[in-house]
Protein backbone atom coordinates (compact mmCIF):
# COMPACT_ATOMS: atom_id res chain seq x y z
CA UNK A 1 0.00 0.00 0.00
CA UNK A 2 1.60 3.46 -1.34
CA UNK A 3 2.11 5.81 2.01
CA UNK A 4 2.49 8.47 0.07
CA UNK A 5 1.04 9.66 -3.17
CA UNK A 6 4.31 10.58 -5.99
CA UNK A 7 5.15 13.85 -6.50
CA UNK A 8 5.18 15.73 -9.38
CA UNK A 9 8.89 16.08 -9.97
CA UNK A 10 8.78 11.97 -9.50
CA UNK A 11 6.36 11.95 -12.08
CA UNK A 12 8.49 13.82 -14.50
CA UNK A 13 11.06 11.27 -13.59
CA UNK A 14 8.77 8.07 -14.90
CA UNK A 15 10.15 8.00 -18.76
CA UNK A 16 13.64 8.13 -17.55
CA UNK A 17 13.19 4.68 -15.97
CA UNK A 18 11.80 2.65 -18.81
CA UNK A 19 13.60 1.58 -21.79
CA UNK A 20 12.17 2.14 -25.25
CA UNK A 21 9.75 -0.79 -25.66
CA UNK A 22 8.57 -0.12 -22.59
CA UNK A 23 8.11 3.74 -23.52
CA UNK A 24 6.27 2.61 -26.87
CA UNK A 25 3.69 -0.17 -25.16
CA UNK A 26 3.34 2.53 -22.42
CA UNK A 27 2.02 4.83 -25.13
CA UNK A 28 0.37 2.68 -26.78
CA UNK A 29 -1.60 1.71 -24.04
CA UNK A 30 -2.00 4.94 -22.83
CA UNK A 31 -3.56 5.60 -26.51
CA UNK A 32 -6.07 2.69 -26.19
CA UNK A 33 -7.04 3.64 -22.83
CA UNK A 34 -8.24 7.32 -23.38
CA UNK A 35 -9.67 6.28 -26.85
CA UNK A 36 -11.77 3.85 -25.02
CA UNK A 37 -12.69 6.20 -22.56
CA UNK A 38 -13.56 8.91 -25.37
CA UNK A 39 -15.52 6.26 -26.98
CA UNK A 40 -17.62 5.44 -23.92
CA UNK A 41 -17.96 8.96 -23.01
CA UNK A 42 -19.63 9.59 -26.40
CA UNK A 43 -21.30 6.40 -26.81
CA UNK A 44 -23.39 7.19 -23.29
CA UNK A 45 -24.05 10.72 -24.65
CA UNK A 46 -25.34 9.70 -27.50
CA UNK A 47 -27.59 6.91 -26.02
CA UNK A 48 -29.02 9.12 -23.63
CA UNK A 49 -29.69 12.33 -25.37
CA UNK A 50 -31.60 13.44 -28.38
CA UNK A 51 -31.53 15.22 -31.66
CA UNK A 52 -34.10 18.60 -31.21
CA UNK A 53 -34.84 21.00 -32.94
CA UNK A 54 -33.30 24.31 -32.57
CA UNK A 55 -34.07 27.85 -33.30
CA UNK A 56 -32.51 30.10 -35.97
CA UNK A 57 -31.57 29.77 -39.15
CA UNK A 58 -32.77 31.53 -42.56
CA UNK A 59 -34.69 30.05 -45.52
CA UNK A 60 -35.52 31.53 -48.97
CA UNK A 61 -38.32 30.80 -50.92
CA UNK A 62 -38.57 31.77 -54.67
CA UNK A 63 -41.78 32.84 -55.85
CA UNK A 64 -42.89 33.98 -59.91
CA UNK A 65 -44.44 37.35 -59.20
CA UNK A 66 -45.04 40.06 -57.61
CA UNK A 67 -47.31 40.17 -54.43
CA UNK A 68 -49.64 43.52 -54.33
CA UNK A 69 -52.03 42.34 -51.74
CA UNK A 70 -51.25 41.13 -48.90
CA UNK A 71 -54.34 41.40 -47.33
CA UNK A 72 -56.78 38.14 -46.40
CA UNK A 73 -59.60 40.41 -48.35
CA UNK A 74 -58.28 40.04 -51.56
CA UNK A 75 -55.57 37.73 -51.32
CA UNK A 76 -57.16 35.12 -53.21
CA UNK A 77 -57.12 36.61 -56.46
CA UNK A 78 -53.12 35.84 -56.35
CA UNK A 79 -51.18 32.51 -55.47
CA UNK A 80 -48.07 34.96 -54.48
CA UNK A 81 -50.85 37.24 -52.15
CA UNK A 82 -52.04 33.85 -50.41
CA UNK A 83 -48.43 32.58 -49.69
CA UNK A 84 -47.55 35.46 -47.87
CA UNK A 85 -50.77 36.40 -46.52
CA UNK A 86 -51.08 32.98 -45.02
CA UNK A 87 -47.79 33.29 -42.86
CA UNK A 88 -48.42 36.58 -41.47
CA UNK A 89 -52.31 36.29 -40.65
CA UNK A 90 -54.26 33.80 -38.58
CA UNK A 91 -58.32 32.14 -39.19
CA UNK A 92 -60.82 31.42 -37.21
CA UNK A 93 -59.74 27.61 -38.20
CA UNK A 94 -57.19 25.87 -40.57
CA UNK A 95 -55.93 22.86 -42.41
CA UNK A 96 -53.43 20.29 -41.06
CA UNK A 97 -50.57 18.29 -42.53
CA UNK A 98 -53.07 15.87 -43.79
CA UNK A 99 -55.36 18.63 -45.57
CA UNK A 100 -58.52 18.17 -42.57
CA UNK A 101 -59.55 21.21 -40.97
CA UNK A 102 -58.68 21.59 -37.26
CA UNK A 103 -59.14 24.65 -34.91
CA UNK A 104 -56.66 27.81 -35.31
CA UNK A 105 -57.62 31.04 -33.19
CA UNK A 106 -60.78 29.60 -32.10
CA UNK A 107 -62.66 26.18 -31.12
CA UNK A 108 -65.46 25.86 -33.50
CA UNK A 109 -68.59 23.76 -33.09
CA UNK A 110 -71.59 23.03 -35.45
CA UNK A 111 -74.92 23.60 -33.99
CA UNK A 112 -78.93 22.80 -35.76
CA UNK A 113 -78.13 19.97 -38.35
CA UNK A 114 -75.65 22.85 -39.75
CA UNK A 115 -77.26 26.14 -39.85
CA UNK A 116 -75.92 27.55 -36.45
CA UNK A 117 -71.69 27.57 -35.99
CA UNK A 118 -70.57 29.16 -33.12
CA UNK A 119 -66.77 29.93 -32.56
CA UNK A 120 -65.29 30.17 -28.92
CA UNK A 121 -61.77 32.87 -29.55
CA UNK A 122 -58.70 31.82 -27.76
CA UNK A 123 -57.30 34.66 -25.17
CA UNK A 124 -53.92 34.45 -25.81
CA UNK A 125 -53.55 35.95 -29.10
CA UNK A 126 -51.59 39.15 -30.33
CA UNK A 127 -51.26 41.25 -33.48
CA UNK A 128 -47.31 41.73 -34.23
CA UNK A 129 -47.75 45.70 -32.79
CA UNK A 130 -48.56 44.27 -29.21
CA UNK A 131 -52.45 44.60 -29.35
CA UNK A 132 -54.72 41.78 -28.24
CA UNK A 133 -56.66 40.31 -31.19
CA UNK A 134 -60.57 40.18 -30.59
CA UNK A 135 -63.95 39.25 -31.74
CA UNK A 136 -64.35 42.89 -33.01
CA UNK A 137 -60.95 42.10 -35.17
CA UNK A 138 -63.37 38.95 -36.81
CA UNK A 139 -66.77 40.94 -36.75
CA UNK A 140 -64.78 43.92 -38.73
CA UNK A 141 -63.22 41.46 -41.07
CA UNK A 142 -66.46 39.83 -41.81
CA UNK A 143 -68.33 43.17 -42.51
CA UNK A 144 -65.73 44.51 -44.85
CA UNK A 145 -66.14 40.96 -46.89
CA UNK A 146 -69.63 41.08 -46.84
CA UNK A 147 -70.01 44.66 -47.80
CA UNK A 148 -70.10 45.03 -51.43
CA UNK A 149 -68.54 48.19 -51.96
CA UNK A 150 -65.27 46.51 -50.91
CA UNK A 151 -65.52 44.11 -53.59
CA UNK A 152 -63.46 41.43 -52.20
CA UNK A 153 -63.81 37.98 -54.08
CA UNK A 154 -65.37 36.35 -51.08
CA UNK A 155 -68.15 37.96 -50.82
CA UNK A 156 -70.11 35.26 -52.46
CA UNK A 157 -69.26 32.68 -49.64
CA UNK A 158 -70.89 35.17 -47.19
CA UNK A 159 -73.76 35.91 -48.77
CA UNK A 160 -76.92 35.47 -46.37
CA UNK A 161 -74.99 34.65 -43.25
CA UNK A 162 -75.75 36.57 -40.28
CA UNK A 163 -72.94 37.20 -37.72
CA UNK A 164 -73.76 37.47 -33.51
CA UNK A 165 -71.25 38.09 -30.76
CA UNK A 166 -72.99 36.58 -28.03
CA UNK A 167 -70.09 37.24 -25.15
CA UNK A 168 -66.19 38.42 -25.20
CA UNK A 169 -65.09 35.23 -26.64
CA UNK A 170 -68.02 33.38 -28.55
CA UNK A 171 -69.23 34.86 -31.98
CA UNK A 172 -72.17 32.82 -33.55
CA UNK A 173 -72.64 32.57 -37.37
CA UNK A 174 -76.03 32.07 -38.65
CA UNK A 175 -76.47 30.18 -42.30
CA UNK A 176 -79.94 31.08 -44.29
CA UNK A 177 -79.75 27.30 -45.07
CA UNK A 178 -77.57 23.97 -43.37
CA UNK A 179 -74.48 23.77 -44.94
CA UNK A 180 -71.63 20.84 -44.56
CA UNK A 181 -68.72 22.98 -45.88
CA UNK A 182 -69.42 26.51 -44.27
CA UNK A 183 -66.24 25.17 -41.78
CA UNK A 184 -64.18 25.89 -44.44
CA UNK A 185 -65.14 29.51 -44.49
CA UNK A 186 -63.87 30.30 -40.98
CA UNK A 187 -60.31 29.30 -42.38
CA UNK A 188 -60.33 33.30 -43.29
CA UNK A 189 -57.76 34.90 -42.59
CA UNK A 190 -58.75 37.94 -39.80
CA UNK A 191 -57.74 41.53 -40.25
CA UNK A 192 -56.67 44.08 -37.35
CA UNK A 193 -59.15 46.83 -36.89
CA UNK A 194 -57.26 48.82 -35.37
CA UNK A 195 -55.31 49.11 -38.06
CA UNK A 196 -58.08 49.42 -40.67
CA UNK A 197 -60.83 50.93 -39.59
CA UNK A 198 -60.09 54.24 -40.37
CA UNK A 199 -59.81 53.47 -44.06
CA UNK A 200 -62.07 54.10 -46.75
CA UNK A 201 -63.56 51.58 -49.33
CA UNK A 202 -61.90 53.78 -52.12
CA UNK A 203 -58.06 53.73 -50.19
CA UNK A 204 -58.50 50.20 -49.08
CA UNK A 205 -56.66 48.71 -52.32
CA UNK A 206 -54.24 51.51 -52.03
CA UNK A 207 -53.50 51.17 -47.66
CA UNK A 208 -49.75 50.75 -47.59
CA UNK A 209 -50.36 48.01 -45.24
CA UNK A 210 -51.21 45.78 -48.09
CA UNK A 211 -47.44 45.51 -48.57
CA UNK A 212 -46.54 46.10 -45.32
CA UNK A 213 -49.06 43.98 -42.90
CA UNK A 214 -50.06 43.83 -39.40
CA UNK A 215 -51.01 40.43 -38.76
CA UNK A 216 -51.39 37.36 -35.59
CA UNK A 217 -49.69 34.24 -38.03
CA UNK A 218 -46.34 32.82 -36.88
CA UNK A 219 -44.24 35.12 -38.79
CA UNK A 220 -44.23 39.28 -39.25
CA UNK A 221 -43.41 41.69 -41.93
CA UNK A 222 -39.71 42.95 -41.90
CA UNK A 223 -39.11 44.59 -44.84
CA UNK A 224 -39.20 45.15 -48.28
CA UNK A 225 -36.13 45.32 -51.00
CA UNK A 226 -36.90 47.00 -54.40
CA UNK A 227 -35.14 47.72 -57.72
CA UNK A 228 -34.43 51.11 -59.29
CA UNK A 229 -37.64 50.35 -61.55
CA UNK A 230 -39.87 49.91 -57.99
CA UNK A 231 -40.27 46.23 -58.78
CA UNK A 232 -39.97 44.06 -55.53
CA UNK A 233 -37.52 42.00 -55.48
CA UNK A 234 -36.92 40.94 -51.73
CA UNK A 235 -39.81 40.36 -49.23
CA UNK A 236 -38.40 39.38 -45.61
CA UNK A 237 -39.97 38.20 -42.91
CA UNK A 238 -39.05 37.09 -39.20
CA UNK A 239 -40.36 34.78 -36.69
CA UNK A 240 -43.18 36.10 -34.24
CA UNK A 241 -42.11 35.35 -30.79
CA UNK A 242 -46.03 36.06 -29.54
CA UNK A 243 -47.16 33.11 -31.51
CA UNK A 244 -49.90 31.65 -29.77
CA UNK A 245 -48.60 28.29 -31.25
CA UNK A 246 -45.09 29.11 -30.10
CA UNK A 247 -42.19 30.43 -31.82
CA UNK A 248 -41.36 29.30 -35.09
CA UNK A 249 -37.40 27.49 -35.31
CA UNK A 250 -37.02 29.13 -38.30
CA UNK A 251 -35.81 32.69 -37.91
CA UNK A 252 -36.67 34.62 -40.68
CA UNK A 253 -37.58 33.73 -44.40
CA UNK A 254 -37.09 35.93 -47.08
CA UNK A 255 -39.17 35.68 -50.38
CA UNK A 256 -37.28 36.53 -53.58
CA UNK A 257 -39.63 37.32 -56.77
CA UNK A 258 -38.74 36.07 -59.92
CA UNK A 259 -40.80 37.00 -63.70
CA UNK A 260 -40.87 33.58 -64.99
CA UNK A 261 -40.17 30.10 -64.43
CA UNK A 262 -36.28 29.73 -65.79
CA UNK A 263 -35.29 32.68 -63.51
CA UNK A 264 -36.67 31.00 -60.58
CA UNK A 265 -35.14 27.56 -61.46
CA UNK A 266 -31.85 28.99 -62.60
CA UNK A 267 -31.41 30.60 -59.12
CA UNK A 268 -32.04 27.25 -57.46
CA UNK A 269 -29.40 25.61 -59.50
CA UNK A 270 -27.01 28.76 -58.11
CA UNK A 271 -28.00 28.15 -54.67
CA UNK A 272 -29.73 31.27 -53.78
CA UNK A 273 -33.04 29.75 -52.93
CA UNK A 274 -33.57 26.80 -50.33
CA UNK A 275 -37.54 26.86 -51.46
CA UNK A 276 -39.65 26.97 -54.49
CA UNK A 277 -42.52 25.17 -56.64
CA UNK A 278 -42.91 24.06 -59.90
CA UNK A 279 -46.11 22.26 -61.93
CA UNK A 280 -43.97 19.65 -63.48
CA UNK A 281 -40.45 18.64 -62.99
CA UNK A 282 -38.92 18.32 -66.45
CA UNK A 283 -36.32 15.87 -66.38
CA UNK A 284 -33.91 18.69 -67.76
CA UNK A 285 -33.86 20.48 -65.07
CA UNK A 286 -32.21 17.31 -63.13
CA UNK A 287 -32.23 18.73 -59.75
CA UNK A 288 -29.72 17.06 -57.49
CA UNK A 289 -29.35 15.44 -54.06
CA UNK A 290 -29.21 18.09 -52.42
CA UNK A 291 -33.38 19.11 -52.64
CA UNK A 292 -35.99 16.83 -51.54
CA UNK A 293 -39.27 16.96 -53.88
CA UNK A 294 -42.56 16.43 -52.72
CA UNK A 295 -45.33 15.12 -54.98
CA UNK A 296 -48.25 17.05 -53.12
CA UNK A 297 -51.90 16.53 -54.11
CA UNK A 298 -54.58 19.42 -54.80
CA UNK A 299 -57.90 18.81 -54.74
CA UNK A 300 -58.38 19.93 -58.50
CA UNK A 301 -59.31 18.99 -62.10
CA UNK A 302 -58.63 20.00 -65.24
CA UNK A 303 -61.42 18.94 -67.81
CA UNK A 304 -63.24 20.24 -71.36
CA UNK A 305 -66.63 21.42 -70.66
CA UNK A 306 -69.25 21.43 -73.35
CA UNK A 307 -71.41 24.39 -74.42
CA UNK A 308 -74.61 22.83 -76.07
CA UNK A 309 -75.98 26.39 -76.27
CA UNK A 310 -73.60 28.03 -78.27
CA UNK A 311 -73.03 24.54 -80.16
CA UNK A 312 -75.91 22.49 -80.61
CA UNK A 313 -73.88 19.45 -81.83
CA UNK A 314 -73.11 19.27 -77.87
CA UNK A 315 -77.04 18.44 -77.05
CA UNK A 316 -76.66 15.46 -78.54
CA UNK A 317 -75.25 12.28 -75.68
CA UNK A 318 -73.73 10.41 -78.76
CA UNK A 319 -71.43 13.38 -79.32
CA UNK A 320 -70.63 14.02 -75.98
CA UNK A 321 -69.72 10.07 -75.42
CA UNK A 322 -67.91 9.52 -78.72
CA UNK A 323 -65.77 12.69 -77.49
CA UNK A 324 -64.65 11.31 -74.54
CA UNK A 325 -63.94 7.51 -76.09
CA UNK A 326 -61.41 9.21 -78.47
CA UNK A 327 -59.28 10.93 -75.58
CA UNK A 328 -56.35 9.20 -73.91
CA UNK A 329 -55.73 10.86 -70.46
CA UNK A 330 -52.93 8.86 -69.99
CA UNK A 331 -50.88 9.71 -72.90
CA UNK A 332 -51.39 13.41 -72.30
CA UNK A 333 -49.98 13.16 -68.83
CA UNK A 334 -46.92 11.57 -69.91
CA UNK A 335 -46.14 13.56 -72.06
CA UNK A 336 -46.83 16.77 -70.64
CA UNK A 337 -46.54 15.89 -66.88
CA UNK A 338 -43.49 13.39 -67.36
CA UNK A 339 -45.97 10.91 -65.41
CA UNK A 340 -46.40 13.17 -62.66
CA UNK A 341 -50.10 13.64 -62.41
CA UNK A 342 -53.04 11.36 -62.07
CA UNK A 343 -55.96 10.67 -64.25
CA UNK A 344 -58.82 12.48 -63.64
CA UNK A 345 -62.51 10.55 -64.54
CA UNK A 346 -65.01 11.84 -61.78
CA UNK A 347 -66.33 15.49 -60.87
CA UNK A 348 -66.13 14.42 -57.38
CA UNK A 349 -62.43 12.80 -57.07
CA UNK A 350 -63.10 9.69 -55.51
CA UNK A 351 -59.15 9.03 -55.18
CA UNK A 352 -58.50 11.46 -52.95
CA UNK A 353 -61.63 11.97 -51.03
CA UNK A 354 -62.14 8.01 -50.61
CA UNK A 355 -65.31 7.96 -52.34
CA UNK A 356 -66.47 4.82 -54.49
CA UNK A 357 -65.11 4.76 -58.13
CA UNK A 358 -67.18 5.78 -60.47
CA UNK A 359 -69.83 2.77 -62.33
CA UNK A 360 -68.92 3.89 -65.73
CA UNK A 361 -64.90 5.39 -67.22
CA UNK A 362 -64.79 6.41 -70.33
CA UNK A 363 -61.01 4.49 -71.86
CA UNK A 364 -60.19 5.21 -74.82
CA UNK A 365 -61.94 3.34 -77.65
CA UNK A 366 -61.67 5.15 -80.90
CA UNK A 367 -63.95 2.28 -82.72
CA UNK A 368 -66.61 3.11 -80.33
CA UNK A 369 -65.98 6.78 -80.69
CA UNK A 370 -66.57 6.48 -84.31
CA UNK A 371 -69.75 4.29 -83.63
CA UNK A 372 -71.22 7.21 -81.64
CA UNK A 373 -70.42 9.91 -84.40
CA UNK A 374 -71.85 7.91 -86.99
CA UNK A 375 -74.79 7.16 -85.25
CA UNK A 376 -74.98 11.11 -84.24
CA UNK A 377 -74.52 11.84 -88.20
CA UNK A 378 -70.85 12.59 -88.64
CA UNK A 379 -68.57 10.92 -90.83
CA UNK A 380 -65.59 11.26 -93.18
CA UNK A 381 -67.87 13.55 -95.52
CA UNK A 382 -69.73 15.56 -92.84
CA UNK A 383 -67.08 15.73 -90.28
CA UNK A 384 -68.21 17.19 -86.82
CA UNK A 385 -66.80 20.71 -86.03
CA UNK A 386 -65.95 23.19 -82.52
CA UNK A 387 -64.17 25.40 -81.11
CA UNK A 388 -61.92 24.58 -78.07
CA UNK A 389 -61.13 27.43 -76.02
CA UNK A 390 -58.59 28.04 -73.15
CA UNK A 391 -56.20 30.26 -71.30
CA UNK A 392 -52.55 30.80 -72.63
CA UNK A 393 -51.05 29.22 -70.28
CA UNK A 394 -48.32 26.77 -71.29
CA UNK A 395 -49.92 23.13 -70.04
CA UNK A 396 -53.17 24.06 -71.00
CA UNK A 397 -52.89 25.73 -74.54
CA UNK A 398 -50.58 21.97 -74.89
CA UNK A 399 -53.32 19.75 -73.77
CA UNK A 400 -55.31 21.47 -76.08
CA UNK A 401 -53.18 20.78 -79.38
CA UNK A 402 -52.60 17.07 -77.71
CA UNK A 403 -57.04 16.97 -78.01
CA UNK A 404 -57.20 18.35 -81.24
CA UNK A 405 -54.42 15.77 -82.57
CA UNK A 406 -56.78 12.90 -80.55
CA UNK A 407 -60.19 13.92 -81.74
CA UNK A 408 -58.29 14.29 -85.52
CA UNK A 409 -58.09 10.43 -85.10
CA UNK A 410 -61.52 10.00 -85.20
CA UNK A 411 -62.34 12.72 -88.24
CA UNK A 412 -63.14 15.42 -85.61
CA UNK A 413 -61.86 19.21 -86.54
CA UNK A 414 -61.24 21.28 -83.62
CA UNK A 415 -60.41 25.18 -83.91
CA UNK A 416 -58.58 26.10 -80.74
CA UNK A 417 -58.64 30.02 -79.46
CA UNK A 418 -56.36 31.00 -76.77
CA UNK A 419 -56.94 33.70 -74.25
CA UNK A 420 -55.44 35.23 -71.64
CA UNK A 421 -57.03 34.92 -68.40
CA UNK A 422 -58.30 38.47 -67.76
CA UNK A 423 -60.29 37.78 -71.61
CA UNK A 424 -61.02 34.48 -70.87
CA UNK A 425 -62.40 35.25 -67.58
CA UNK A 426 -64.16 38.43 -68.74
CA UNK A 427 -65.47 38.18 -72.18
CA UNK A 428 -65.60 34.02 -72.30
CA UNK A 429 -66.96 32.59 -69.08
CA UNK A 430 -68.47 35.31 -67.49
CA UNK A 431 -70.63 35.51 -70.20
CA UNK A 432 -70.54 31.17 -71.52
CA UNK A 433 -69.16 32.35 -75.40
CA UNK A 434 -67.72 28.83 -75.95
CA UNK A 435 -68.60 26.34 -77.47
CA UNK A 436 -65.81 23.98 -75.39
CA UNK A 437 -63.87 25.33 -72.83
CA UNK A 438 -60.60 23.79 -71.85
CA UNK A 439 -60.35 24.94 -68.02
CA UNK A 440 -59.93 23.78 -64.40
CA UNK A 441 -61.71 23.63 -61.26
CA UNK A 442 -60.64 23.29 -57.15
CA UNK A 443 -62.20 21.02 -54.95
CA UNK A 444 -62.48 22.27 -51.44
CA UNK A 445 -61.50 19.66 -48.17
CA UNK A 446 -65.23 18.90 -47.56
CA UNK A 447 -66.42 18.77 -51.56
CA UNK A 448 -69.05 20.24 -52.72
CA UNK A 449 -69.47 20.14 -56.13
CA UNK A 450 -73.08 22.61 -56.04
CA UNK A 451 -71.26 25.40 -57.51
CA UNK A 452 -70.02 23.28 -60.49
CA UNK A 453 -72.43 21.17 -61.11
CA UNK A 454 -76.03 22.63 -60.03
CA UNK A 455 -78.04 24.06 -62.71
CA UNK A 456 -79.04 27.31 -60.74
CA UNK A 457 -75.19 28.10 -61.53
CA UNK A 458 -75.18 27.90 -65.14
CA UNK A 459 -75.06 31.68 -64.87
CA UNK A 460 -72.26 34.04 -63.86
CA UNK A 461 -71.00 34.35 -60.81
CA UNK A 462 -71.65 30.59 -60.86
CA UNK A 463 -69.09 27.78 -62.32
CA UNK A 464 -71.59 25.69 -64.09
CA UNK A 465 -69.64 25.85 -67.14
CA UNK A 466 -70.91 23.01 -68.93
CA UNK A 467 -74.34 24.51 -68.52
CA UNK A 468 -75.55 20.95 -67.09
CA UNK A 469 -79.19 20.49 -65.92
CA UNK A 470 -80.30 17.45 -65.00
CA UNK A 471 -83.11 17.16 -62.20
CA UNK A 472 -81.96 14.28 -60.21
CA UNK A 473 -78.70 15.55 -59.94
CA UNK A 474 -79.68 18.96 -58.50
CA UNK A 475 -81.30 17.51 -55.99
CA UNK A 476 -78.28 15.64 -54.89
CA UNK A 477 -76.38 18.34 -54.82
CA UNK A 478 -78.80 20.24 -52.43
CA UNK A 479 -78.95 17.53 -50.01
CA UNK A 480 -75.56 16.66 -50.49
CA UNK A 481 -74.11 20.48 -49.00
CA UNK A 482 -77.38 19.90 -46.25
CA UNK A 483 -76.58 16.92 -44.92
CA UNK A 484 -73.79 16.37 -41.68
CA UNK A 485 -74.16 12.66 -41.86
CA UNK A 486 -70.81 11.36 -43.51
CA UNK A 487 -72.20 7.98 -45.05
CA UNK A 488 -75.57 9.56 -46.62
CA UNK A 489 -73.30 12.61 -47.84
CA UNK A 490 -71.16 10.11 -49.55
CA UNK A 491 -73.93 8.23 -51.16
CA UNK A 492 -75.88 11.16 -52.26
CA UNK A 493 -72.32 12.37 -54.22
CA UNK A 494 -71.35 8.88 -55.33
CA UNK A 495 -74.94 8.93 -57.51
CA UNK A 496 -74.72 12.45 -58.36
CA UNK A 497 -71.02 11.24 -59.81
CA UNK A 498 -72.56 8.37 -61.62
CA UNK A 499 -75.06 11.11 -63.21
CA UNK A 500 -72.60 13.33 -64.87
CA UNK A 501 -70.44 10.86 -66.38
CA UNK A 502 -73.48 8.66 -67.64
CA UNK A 503 -74.30 12.03 -69.25
CA UNK A 504 -71.00 13.01 -70.58
CA UNK A 505 -71.55 16.78 -70.62
CA UNK A 506 -67.33 17.13 -70.35
CA UNK A 507 -64.45 15.12 -70.85
CA UNK A 508 -62.16 15.17 -67.47
CA UNK A 509 -58.64 14.70 -68.06
CA UNK A 510 -56.17 15.06 -65.48
CA UNK A 511 -54.98 16.59 -62.06
CA UNK A 512 -51.04 17.44 -62.09
CA UNK A 513 -49.18 17.09 -59.11
CA UNK A 514 -47.86 20.07 -57.30
CA UNK A 515 -44.33 19.33 -57.12
CA UNK A 516 -42.70 21.69 -53.74
CA UNK A 517 -38.81 21.69 -53.72
CA UNK A 518 -37.01 22.53 -50.80
CA UNK A 519 -33.52 22.15 -49.82
CA UNK A 520 -32.61 19.40 -47.22
CA UNK A 521 -30.99 21.82 -44.81
CA UNK A 522 -34.48 22.35 -43.99
CA UNK A 523 -36.43 19.95 -42.19
CA UNK A 524 -40.17 20.02 -42.17
CA UNK A 525 -43.67 17.87 -41.95
CA UNK A 526 -44.66 15.56 -44.45
CA UNK A 527 -47.75 16.23 -46.23
CA UNK A 528 -50.41 14.32 -48.55
CA UNK A 529 -53.19 16.92 -49.37
CA UNK A 530 -53.07 20.67 -49.67
CA UNK A 531 -56.14 22.73 -50.51
CA UNK A 532 -54.35 25.62 -52.21
CA UNK A 533 -50.66 26.00 -52.74
CA UNK A 534 -50.23 28.42 -50.28
CA UNK A 535 -50.90 25.24 -47.55
CA UNK A 536 -47.39 23.45 -48.09
CA UNK A 537 -46.62 26.40 -45.59
CA UNK A 538 -48.81 24.70 -42.60
CA UNK A 539 -47.04 24.05 -39.76
CA UNK A 540 -44.43 25.96 -41.00
CA UNK A 541 -43.58 26.88 -37.16
CA UNK A 542 -42.69 23.54 -36.90
CA UNK A 543 -39.80 23.26 -39.86
CA UNK A 544 -36.43 23.84 -38.56
CA UNK A 545 -32.93 24.26 -40.18
CA UNK A 546 -30.57 24.03 -36.77
CA UNK A 547 -30.66 21.47 -34.01
CA UNK A 548 -29.08 20.42 -30.75
CA UNK A 549 -28.79 17.58 -28.55
CA UNK A 550 -31.25 17.12 -25.41
CA UNK A 551 -31.04 14.26 -22.31
CA UNK A 552 -33.67 12.13 -22.62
Amino acid sequence: MFSKWPSKSQWLQFFKVLDKKEKIAFLVFAVLAFSSFFFLVCSFYLKNTRIVPAYGGVHIEGLIGQPRFINPIFAPLSDVDRDLTGLIFSGLMKYDILGNLVQDLADCQVKEQGRVYECVLRQDIFWHDGQRLTLDDVIFTLEIIQDPVFKSPLWPKWLGVKIEKISEQTIRFILPAPSASFLENLTLKILPRHIWRNISHKAFHLASYNLRPVGSGPYKFREIKKDELGRIEVLSLIANPQYFRGKPFISEIDFLFFRNEQELVKAAHQGQITGFSLCPLNPANAFGRNWQIHFLVLPRYFAVFFNPQEAKVFQDINVRQALNYAVNQQEIIAYLFHKQGQKVSSPILPEIFNFSAPQKIFEPNLEKARELLEKAGFHKENPLRFSLSTVDHPQLRETAYLLKKQWQAVGVEVEINIYDIVELKREVIRNRNFQSLLFGQILSAIPDPFVFWHSLQRRDPGLNLAIFDNNRADFLLERARQTLNQTARREKLEEFQNIVIEQAPAVFLYNPYYLYLVSRTIKKPEMELIITPAERFTNIEEWYIRTRRIWH
